[in-house]
């Protein structure tokens, strides 16, 4: 009886099951993803040759182990057990492993071409089943290239705006496209294309500064607060894998190089008495600018000032900006459009002045339209000579005399 009940087992489906041989997995249908498009990888297919089932996933399949860059560019090893597979609905043959929990501790990188990287062995993958069977799987580049970096230098219409890119890897331009990039305004959702007036590559491929036209309007024009990325079908990596829309838009650092507003027309309505006549202001850098005072301002701290001071000293940006050791200084002469002497001041703002916040701030010197006996002047045309300057740890690293027609403007004064 325990004879036939043995015989019964070995023949039954379970035991069958039981018993099965493990299934090897393809050596050339094995693809590493980057599903979100957000330059990491963050999915691993491996593709079977044989029909798979849920119970043979638990049971006979162990881990797969891979070697993968880390955000420091070190190469680690990573371990997925079976239970964090998943059989694809449509292929039975297809198992997904699902890297999403991980990603964000990988490095923004969807190639293994990339010269900076060629002398690191990443990318290797190995499958353990039961039984001790281990498969080397040979997993390939499924991933379109991104945009890693962005930084934008804009000149306000005063030059020639420049964007600097860094992508995950070698890529490759598409013919037929006028341009690579779409960028999308932090204001709204639209995405638009980049028009470009030129491209400049490094010699691999990976790097590029784009030089913008002049003459865009301001719908067009690109700015920081902005996202940036590549254009669905107009670009791909050496092994053809060509980018589509899920890729993400990636955020534009940057700045806007130093640059101060003159006021063109002031007009004179006194409504508040004993008034100085010169005056240093503090506003919020978003606050609108009324036209209609005569004011001399720059707007200092937040990102994009602390970006330029870097840009300007050579300073490492990660390297932290100390706001004591900033001085801005302005020194400001008017006279009437005949050329008699009105009025003129000195003023220096030290960087922690506790009125100066850590967002973008509206550094300004105010003229309240009288002259040095604290008499309201004329409605008229005025001339005023400005010298305004920028220093950092006794450093000067802005004056407005290097700016063409900058230490010179006429505005006008209208009483009410």
């Amino acid at each position: 009886m325990t004879f036939l009940f043995a015989i019964t087992l070995l023949c039954g489906g379970a035991f069958a099951d039981f018993i099965q041989s493990p299934i090897p997995p393809s050596s050339k249908q094995n693809f590493f993803r980057d599903t979100d498009g957000d330059g990491r990888m963050d999915r691993v297919e491996i593709r079977f040759l044989g029909t798979l089932t849920p119970e043979y996933l638990s049971e006979m399949v162990d881990s797969l182990v891979f070697d993968w860059l880390d955000t420091s560019g070190i190469r680690r090893r990573y371990v997925v057990p079976g239970s964090q597979m998943e059989i694809d609905s449509a292929n039975s043959r297809l198992v997904h492993v699902n890297l999403e929990q991980r990603q964000k501790g990988f490095l923004m990188l969807t190639g293994r071409s990339r010269m900076d990287y060629a002398g690191t062995a990443y990318g290797n993958a190995h499958l353990y089943v039961s039984d001790s069977v281990e498969y080397d799987v040979n997993i390939r580049d499924g991933m379109a290239p991104t945009i890693s970096f962005a930084h934008l230098k804009s000149y306000r219409g005063k030059g020639t705006d420049s964007l600097s890119l860094v992508f995950t890897e070698n890529i490759e331009l598409i013919e037929g496209c006028n341009t690579f990039l779409e960028f999308k305004s932090e204001d709204d959702e639209t995405a638009r294309v980049l028009p470009t007036s030129s491209v400049h590559w490094n010699y691999w491929m990976t790097e590029a500064v784009v030089e913008l036209p002049e003459n865009l309007l301001e719908a067009e024009r690109i700015s920081t607060r902005d996202s940036i990325r590549l254009l669905s079908g107009c670009a791909r990596d050496t092994l053809k894998n060509v980018v589509s829309n899920a890729l993400k838009f990636f955020p534009v650092q940057g700045f806007y190089p130093f640059a101060a507003k003159y006021p063109v027309l002031a007009v004179d309505r006194q409504q508040i008495k004993n008034l100085p006549v010169f005056q240093v202001e503090f506003a919020d850098a978003a606050e609108e600018v009324e036209d209609s005072v005569w004011r001399v301002s720059l707007d200092v701290a937040g990102p994009e000032f602390e970006n330029a001071l870097k840009d300007v000293l050579g300073m490492n940006e990660k390297a932290a900006v100390d706001m004591s050791k900033l001085v801005v200084r302005f020194n400001v002469k008017i006279y009437t459009n005949l050329g008699s002497y009105v009025v003129g001041t000195k003023a220096t703002v030290n960087g922690n002045d506790p009125r100066i916040k850590y967002s973008p701030t509206r550094l300004s010197l105010r003229w309240n339209m009288m002259d040095g006996k604290r008499r309201r002047v004329a409605t008229g045309a005025y001339l005023m000579s400005i010298l305004l300057s920028i220093e950092y740890d006794g450093k000067v690293v802005y004056r407005n005399d290097q700016v063409v027609n900058e230490t010179s403007h006429t505005f006008g004064v209208m009483r009410r």
